[in-house]
């Protein structure tokens, strides 16, 4: 899985936590990753 993150891209720490045991779970595991809903809260 590769992962793209925007040089200027911020997370509120919620956020943040989420993406990274996201990704913690994506690199031990050989099939897909997929959540309930956006990890992202916002639009912007």
């Amino acid at each position: 899985m590769k992962v793209i993150l925007a040089d200027s891209a911020g997370f509120c720490m919620g956020v943040r936590r989420a993406v990274n045991i996201t990704i913690d779970i994506a690199q031990k595991t050989d099939g897909k990753v997929v959540t309930y809903g956006p990890l992202v809260h916002n639009n912007l």
